[in-house]
């Protein structure tokens, strides 16, 4: 049968059949072709890969049934059918093995499209799983990222806060921390400096810095164990040269994390210089009080407000103000000074050197009004005090009590004025000697010449008398004129009323009757 089917072939049946199997050998290949670069996209994809192998297979039978198609055709067209019989049966076996192999693998891809759909599901799902957890690891981990950014942030502003806080410990005055048990925590630069016998070891604060206070209730430590917050105290230490230094010690609790009392923090502020500088000035107040209290004029001291700052001795007994009652109060209270002849008030010495800068002098017949109500005259002076860059701070007066001085110089006028007035007498009193001389000598020839009964005789003598008191006076006037001594003799005390109570009345309407005893 099969001879007469190949005998009763024609060419379109031919023609058909050899075209059919190479459109289906070019089909098998080009969905080869296709399928092994669809599979070469992802050449991890195991689903590809079997698709390929199934593909490949598809298109090897393809071609094995083309390939046995063609075979045919064209050994039948050149009249070699013996050629085929004898290939025929095996081109039946290949298509059977061929079918067989594309079966299996058929069946194959079946079970494995199953197994590869849930290991798809199982790997979708471990993918889930997958990215839940990497979801959750990059959240984690962002989180970590944060953190660490954050504790390095910390760390940095930690590390910045603790050079700051190093840098303000070394750089404030010494400062010491000591534990409940006396024993030295820690000390910055400054404390090393003063005292650098301070090791690393737990030193006892008594030892490394003795003072008076140690060990005693005056101790810092020992207060504020008992409970006080603060302590503020000046001390004195010793030093390791064996100096004494003087500080200002302030104690502040010094607390642990917990808020319980861990010891003391000590901060010395070193005083000495300024010790030292109050006890020169205190020398130099006490020269100053003493020099003050030697000098002979008052010294009143103010400020640029006008109040006592400053008053002396002297000043105290002339104002009749003590030093603790006239300091603060305004200088016109203390030195109350007023014109002597109209009672006026003076000007204020302070305010004219502090309007002038310059010195000032009071005007003549001032007169001080003392606290009791005393007048005294005085004579004043007023000086700027300046300060180191030149300006005015306040001013110094500097009086004194000058009543007796130009009661003296009252004196000394009069006296003047009586010397001149006793020249002027002794040039009249010389001059009316000389005539007095005359009318003398006059006298005593017309006393002579006049009988001793004659009335007149008696009238020429009483002239003669008191020609001879006149003249007496005269030299009483030259005396007084020379300014000499009188001279001392024995008198007559009657003769001395008498004359004297005689030249008082003479010239004048009064009588005069003495009875003087002769003894």
């Amino acid at each position: 049968m099969e001879e007469d089917a190949v005998t009763l072939s024609w060419w379109p049946v031919v023609l058909c059949d050899i075209l059919g199997s190479l459109a289906s050998l070019g089909l098998a290949t080009a969905c080869f072709v296709i399928c092994r670069d669809w599979s070469r996209r992802q050449p991890e994809n195991v689903f590809r890969q079997y698709v390929l192998l199934l593909t490949s297979a598809l298109a090897l039978f393809a071609v094995s049934r083309s390939v046995g198609h063609l075979v045919k055709q064209l050994l039948v067209l050149n009249g070699l059918t013996a050629i085929w019989r004898y290939l025929s049966p095996f081109s039946g076996a290949i298509n059977t093995a061929v079918f067989v192999v594309v079966f299996a693998f058929g069946i194959y891809f079946q079970q494995f499209r199953r197994i590869y759909h849930k290991m798809s599901q199982y790997q979708n799902h471990l993918e889930k799983m997958v990215e839940e957890r990497t979801a959750k690891l990059e959240e984690a981990n962002a989180r970590l990222e944060d953190e660490i950014i954050e504790r390095r942030s910390i760390e940095e502003t930690l590390r910045e806060t603790n050079t700051t806080l190093e840098n303000v410990f070394n750089s404030s005055n010494p400062i010491c921390i000591t534990d409940l048990e006396f024993r030295i925590m820690d000390a910055n630069r400054a404390y090393r400096e003063i005292w650098p016998s301070l090791t690393n070891g737990h030193e006892l604060c008594y030892e490394n810095r003795p003072g008076a206070a140690c060990q005693t209730e005056r101790c810092p430590l020992i207060q504020i164990k008992e409970g006080r917050q603060e302590v503020i105290c000046e001390m004195q230490k010793i030093s390791p040269e064996g100096a004494a230094r003087h500080f200002i010690v302030t104690a502040r609790p010094f607390l642990d994390a917990d808020g319980r009392l861990a010891g003391i923090v000590e901060t010395f502020q070193d005083i000495t210089r300024r010790k030292e500088a109050e006890t020169q000035l205190a020398a130099e107040r006490e020269r100053l009080a003493v020099t003050l209290a030697s000098i002979g004029d008052g010294v009143i001291a103010t400020d640029t407000q006008g109040e006592v700052t400053l008053i002396n001795p002297t000043a105290e007994l002339l104002t009749g103000w003590p030093a603790e009652e006239a300091i603060g109060r305004p200088l016109a209270d203390v030195f109350h000074i007023v014109h002597e002849l109209s009672g006026e008030p003076m000007a204020n010495p302070v305010e004219q050197v502090l309007r002038t800068g310059q010195t000032a002098e009071l005007a003549n017949h001032t007169v001080l009004l003392t606290r009791s109500g005393r007048r005294r005259q005085i004579a004043d002076s007023g000086a700027p005090i300046r300060g180191p860059e030149g300006n005015i701070i306040g001013v110094v007066l500097v009086f004194r009590d000058v009543t007796e001085k130009l009661r003296i110089e009252r004196e000394m006028q009069k006296m003047e004025k009586l010397e001149s007035i006793g020249l002027l007498a002794g040039g009249i009193a010389h001059d009316y000697n000389n005539l007095l001389a005359a009318i003398l000598g006059n006298l005593e020839l017309a006393g002579r010449q006049s009988a001793s009964e004659d009335k007149l005789h008696a009238l020429l003598e009483n002239a003669r008398m008191a020609t001879l008191r006149a003249r007496e006076l005269t030299n009483q006037l030259l005396t007084f004129a020379k300014g000499g001594a009188p001279v001392k003799k024995t008198a007559s005390l009657g003769d001395i009323v008498r004359d004297s109570a005689e030249f008082v009345l003479h010239g004048g309407n009064v009588g005069l009757h003495l009875d003087i005893p002769a003894d």
